[in-house]
């Protein structure tokens, strides 16, 4: 993941272009953002949507970067959706149309399986849902930290963790499958 789009457009392509350069000569992949994603990665905040991708300027910047798949912002934010979320699905056809790398759609987590469904069908191929696994996997921990810590039994409470976590994807895959 390059992420550079907090910085002035140009900025980002030069950035990106730099680490697709650098990744590439290794046969690694990069995925980059474009438009603004609000929120935190780190910490669930509510928030709302911040400034939302151009579909022509995403065509310019996964052509003049060479990006592998391309992180757009429609509606969606990272962490916790202040109201109900509200995707821009005209953006995303429009995206969709001009460019022909992969599509991710980061802040998926509270998002209804239709909606991503639905942004699935329209060409989104990443979904990212990474405060729901933090979710299960915190809850997890909450719930057999006591019993672990009793017995000095670090597997227990992995396993836990792993199966909270194996759960909530499990349920994605099933959501998201579209056939």
């Amino acid at each position: 993941m390059a992420d550079a789009s907090k910085l002035p457009y140009e900025e980002n392509v030069d950035f990106v272009h730099r680490a697709v350069e650098l990744a590439h000569a290794r046969g690694c992949a990069v995925e980059a953002e474009l438009g603004l994603i609000h929120g935190d990665e780190d910490v669930a905040r509510a928030v709302a949507a911040g400034a939302l991708t151009d579909p022509h300027e995403a065509a310019d910047f996964s052509s003049r970067t060479g990006v592998d798949c391309l992180a757009i912002s429609i509606g969606n934010v990272h962490g916790i959706y202040r109201s109900e979320p509200r995707f821009d699905w005209l953006r995303l056809d429009a995206i969709s149309e001009h460019v022909k790398v992969p599509l991710s759609l980061h802040g998926a987590s509270g998002v209804p399986d239709e909606m991503l469904r639905q942004a699935i069908k329209a060409g989104i191929a990443k979904i990212n849902v990474n405060t729901e696994l933090r979710r299960a996997y915190l809850a997890a921990t909450e719930r057999e930290l006591g019993a672990a810590v009793q017995g000095s039994n670090l597997a227990a409470l992995h396993r836990a963790q792993t199966a909270a976590v194996e759960e909530v994807v499990a349920a994605k895959l099933d959501a998201f499958d579209v056939k």
